[in-house]
């Protein structure tokens, strides 16, 4: 049917009026045309133009082809590039045209996933409309984390690719729960690169896939003292004061005195009743010395747990002396027994007797320490407040000691079968060197409240100690002759003879236990000090005074030698030595 909205031609004949109406109205249907093939040949400008203009439709009562298997046009943008298809909006199963529904009406199989983990699902159809049918799980799309959460990628221990935390619901990052370690997952910390993969994480260390008790204190809480870091150290340097009482050694009764008017047969013998000992019979070197200890401490890991310490300390010698001379009015004399045969007995050596001899005798007794070691200590508990350490090394240690009798003397008369004015001097000396080499083990706990520390140690050495000792003598004797003085000098003494003298080394095993407490106080970050108390112990040690051998046989001076048995002899007899030590020091850590 022509449309008809051309106008009436009143004055024309109808034939002619006829004609112009039919021109009019092929104009107006072929102008109408062209717009509604422009208005549909037009493509989409937006994704939600082309999903509508894509959207599946059919009449009632037909067939409607997965949607999923449409594709969208080709894009513009490149004739190299494929098109993706178009995400379109599923159909409500309220769809009104959803009857009807036979087996052509489901599409091919289709495949779902991205295009690096395609997942087939050729054995399974999607329904369409509202039919139940069975439907492929699906895995959830991953947790979107909210804008400002920052998750770092971390590699995994294994090397593969990085992988992301997870967050949980909360949403807060996962971290360990009791203990656990979750491989490949960054645990709330700082990465460290190499072997860690965490970092501290309520007061434990991840190392390489297992679980280190303890980690880095930072001594919060109730424990700590605000301000205050006390895990960030790697290098710690130690000072100390050291005042040491160390047990000294004994000596045989070696200087004596008798009361004018003592008969020459009786002056200065042990066991008279008016013979006294001046010096003797007592210990030696036994007193509190001062010295200095010295160490230095590097953390061979991020989390503190193993620690090397490399330590030296040092004793000052200490002395004990005597002296006593008499000008020829008082008596003093050096007791001894005799073994010779035919004179065997107490007897002594007179220094000084009056009208017969005046002279001087001193007694010199000293004592000197030193050692250091290198300890590697390895952290076995850790918490805020207290930490455990096993510890393995080795030590060394060195006393060195000795004890020298002088005695001068010279004639007021010829009694003595000598001229007067001779003088004779005479030494002896006893040297002993202990060397401690011992491979060390023990522990150590330390507790901490906010500022203040206590300490508790026991350590135990075992090995070897090489000892040394010394035996010499000397006796020079002048005569004063016109020409000149004679002089003539032996190498022995009075309790160093030739049966003694030498030099003898040998070789103890040692125990050495050590028992120790400290307290300490945090000045600053950097800076603490502490005092401490340490009991050692140190077992077969040679001491000078217990190798001096009293009993004498003075026929060896004779021209015809020894007669008898030989003496004095080497005794090398062991003692122990005890050591109370009391320290203080001041501690930087950086």
């Amino acid at each position: 049917m022509i449309p008809y909205f051309a106008p009436r031609c009143p004055t024309v004949s109808p034939d002619t009026c006829t004609g112009e109406r039919m021109r009019v109205g092929w104009i107006v249907f072929l102008v109408s045309c062209w717009f509604g093939a422009a208005a549909f040949a037009e493509p989409p400008t937006s994704a939600d133009k082309a999903a509508e203009m894509w959207r599946p439709y059919r009449k009632p009562g037909t067939a409607v082809p997965n949607r999923d298997s449409q594709t969208a046009p080709p894009s513009k943008s490149s004739a190299s590039q494929q098109a993706t298809p178009d995400e379109l909006p599923r159909r409500a199963v309220t769809d009104p045209f959803a009857d009807d529904l036979s087996d052509e009406d489901f599409g091919p199989p289709v495949t779902t996933g991205d295009s690096n983990n395609p997942a087939s699902l050729d054995d399974s159809k999607i329904a369409l409309a509202g039919h139940a049918q069975p439907q492929t799980p699906q895995e959830p799309a991953p947790f979107q984390f909210p804008p400002g959460l920052n998750v770092p990628t971390v590699p995994s221990p294994a090397g593969d690719a990085p992988s992301i935390a997870r967050a949980s619901f909360d949403p807060v990052l996962l971290g360990p729960i009791e203990g656990e370690y979750i491989e490949g997952e960054y645990i709330e910390g700082e990465y460290v690169e190499g072997d860690y993969v965490g970092a501290e994480y309520g007061g434990e260390y991840i190392e390489s896939g297992r679980e280190l008790v303890g980690g880095c204190p930072n001594c919060g809480g109730n424990c700590g003292a605000a301000g205050i870091n006390f895990c960030q150290a790697t290098w710690t340097f130690n000072a100390e004061y050291l005042l040491w009482s160390i047990s000294g050694f004994d000596v045989p009764a070696l200087v004596t005195n008798s009361p004018a008017g003592t008969p020459r047969s009786q002056a200065g013998i042990l066991g008279e009743p008016e013979t006294r000992v001046l010096f003797g019979d007592q210990t030696l070197v036994d007193g509190s010395r001062s010295g200095g200890r010295f160490s230095l401490s590097r953390v061979l890991e991020p989390s503190g747990m193993k620690t090397v310490e490399l330590s030296y300390f040092f004793l000052g010698q200490t002395n004990d002396t005597f002296s006593a001379s008499s000008d020829g009015s008082g008596i003093l004399a050096r007791p001894f027994f005799s073994v010779e045969p035919g004179a065997t007995g107490p007897n002594a050596e007179l220094v000084a007797f009056p009208g017969v001899l005046e002279g001087n005798i001193s007694v010199t007794a000293s004592s000197e320490m030193q050692g250091g070691g290198i300890v590697a200590y390895q952290v076995i508990d850790r918490s805020d407040c207290r930490q455990i350490r096993l510890f393995a090394g080795y030590n060394y240690h060195e006393l060195e000691e000795s004890l020298e009798i002088r005695d001068f003397k010279r004639t007021l008369d010829s009694s003595l079968g000598l001229a007067v004015g001779t003088t004779i001097a005479e030494q002896d000396q006893f040297s002993t060197d202990n060397q401690l080499n011992s491979f060390v083990l023990g522990a150590d706990l330390k507790a901490r409240h906010r500022r203040v520390s206590v300490g508790l140690m026991m350590k135990l050495g075992l090995g070897n100690t090489n000892t040394t000792a010394t035996l010499a003598g000397r006796t020079t004797t002048t005569v004063p002759l016109a020409g000149g003085d004679d002089i003539n000098s032996v190498n022995t003494g009075l309790l160093v003879l030739d049966t003694n003298r030498g030099i003898y080394e040998g070789n103890e095993f040692t125990m050495m236990p050590q028992l120790g407490i400290d307290l300490g106080f945090q000045i600053n970050r950097g800076w603490s000090a502490h005092v401490g108390y340490d009991f050692i112990y140190w077992s077969r040690v040679l001491r000078p005074g217990d190798q001096v051998d009293t009993n004498l046989n003075l026929s060896q001076l004779a021209a015809g030698g020894l007669n008898g048995i030989p003496a004095p002899e080497m005794p090398w007899k062991v003692s122990d030595l005890r050591i109370h030590a009391i320290d203080f020091g001041l501690q930087l850590a950086y």
